[in-house]
């Protein structure tokens, strides 16, 4: 087959093309048929000039997915796809599909872990084998202090970033099979068990009580009552306008959350973090109380931050001011994170048998599965008690007779 150079041109101007995997590509609709095409040119290696054309697709999609294919087949083999070209089109892909949080993540991890591995390869060429082995490789990298630069869990979603774009090209037709599927993460086989990241990040509801009777300041008397008292995550609660509060019903309305990796509000990655939360009259009239406040500003509308006016809350801000708080209430209380107050929430409900799990994973925007294992401490102190609450049963144990029958062959038969 031979191989050729390109050179890309499209018969329209530039404007109207699509740069993927280093083919500048161009599609277009025919405005008689309704269909779509696509067209350009390239230069072989010994310079003769080529124009291509093809009709008849019924989406741009479909148009566009057939011209790079057709790029690829005469440019090192049919269906044939290197890594980085594989890169290219996914992401495009996952633009429209992914938070911008998320899309940053995703692009991050493959500057940093993939590209540099397995760029120039052939995603046909790359086994099971190779994976393990970048999977090890990438657990193997260290600091400047000698400690491991990658997380268990930040190598397992790297893995499975290359899981889905191996399963985005197979669903593509750009790949046979996923070499991802007879294989998994690298997984340190002298690793001890850590804890979930709750476990010490979180207060006895009693200690919250005592540290809030130390904290002076209003505004932030109010704001960790409220992102306790519905057990918000930080960025929801910088997020929080007067708009999603309803006074009549007591309840306010999550539906966004504050994004550090994109600095911006957004909307939250999952549908579960989208919830209605009903409030206590306390809290309530907390808000109420803020409510009353902010209407007397100049210009004051229902999009102001309920903390933070018109300008909202930084998550870092609110870290650093807890973070002063707790050392001025003094030794008594151990240092947790804003975080922490959403865990002191829930496991506060959690100690209450009497609370069906479906109903706390709702509130905390969770599902059951990642309640359990969240919250698997809380769960493991509900063993201990219910072990003690057995022990405390009144004795019922019936009376061990002196002679046990012990066989068959000791017990009477009967002729009938």
């Amino acid at each position: 087959m031979l191989t050729t150079q390109f050179i890309m041109h499209s018969y329209y101007s530039r404007k109207h093309a699509e740069k993927i995997g280093g083919f500048l590509m161009s599609q277009h609709k025919d405005s008689a048929t309704g269909k779509w095409y696509y067209t350009g040119k390239y230069r072989d290696l010994i310079g003769k000039r080529h124009d291509y054309k093809k009709r008849g697709f019924n989406t741009k999609k479909e148009a566009k997915e057939a011209e790079l294919l057709f790029l690829q087949k005469i440019k090192g083999g049919y269906g044939r796809v290197k890594f980085e070209v594989l890169t290219d089109i996914y992401n495009q892909e996952i633009e429209k599909q992914k938070k911008g949080a998320t899309v940053k993540a995703y692009g991050s991890m493959q500057k940093h872990y993939l590209l540099p591995y397995f760029e120039g390869k052939f995603i046909d060429k790359i086994t099971p084998l190779d994976i393990s082995k970048w999977s090890e490789h990438c657990a193997g990298i260290k600091n400047k202090d000698g400690t491991p630069k990658c997380c268990p869990g930040y190598i397992k979603n790297q893995f499975l970033l290359l899981y889905g774009m191996f399963s985005f090209a197979v669903d593509h037709k750009l790949l046979s099979e996923n070499p991802c599927k007879s294989t998994q993460w690298y997984q340190d086989p002298n690793a001890l068990p850590t804890d979930p990241p709750s476990k010490d990040n979180y207060w006895e509801i009693e200690t919250f009580y005592d540290f809030m009777e130390t904290v002076e300041d209003p505004f932030w008397n109010d704001l960790y009552e409220i992102i306790e008292g519905f057990g918000l995550r930080v960025g929801e609660l910088c997020s929080l306008t007067y708009s999603k509060i309803h006074f009549r019903s007591n309840q306010i309305k999550i539906d966004c959350t504050y994004s550090n990796s994109i600095g911006k509000i957004n909307s939250p990655k999952s549908e579960n973090s989208k919830r209605l939360l009903k409030g206590t009259d306390f809290h309530m009239e907390i808000l109420k109380k803020r409510y009353d406040a902010a209407k007397k500003l100049d210009g004051f509308s229902k999009s102001y931050y309920v903390f933070g006016d018109i300008k909202h809350l930084l998550p870092e801000t609110v870290r650093a001011h807890l973070e002063l708080d707790i050392l001025a209430a003094g030794e008594d209380y151990k240092r947790i994170t804003p975080h922490g107050l959403r865990h002191t929430h829930a496991s506060h409900l959690l100690s209450n048998p009497l609370i069906p799990e479906q109903l706390i994973a709702e509130r905390m925007g969770h599902s059951i599965e990642v309640l359990r294992k969240t919250y698997s401490h809380i769960y493991e102190k509900h063993r201990q008690n219910m072990i003690l609450y057995l022990e405390e049963r009144p004795e019922r144990r019936p009376k061990l007779k002196k002679e046990m029958v012990l066989s068959s062959e000791c017990r009477p038969v009967l002729n009938l």
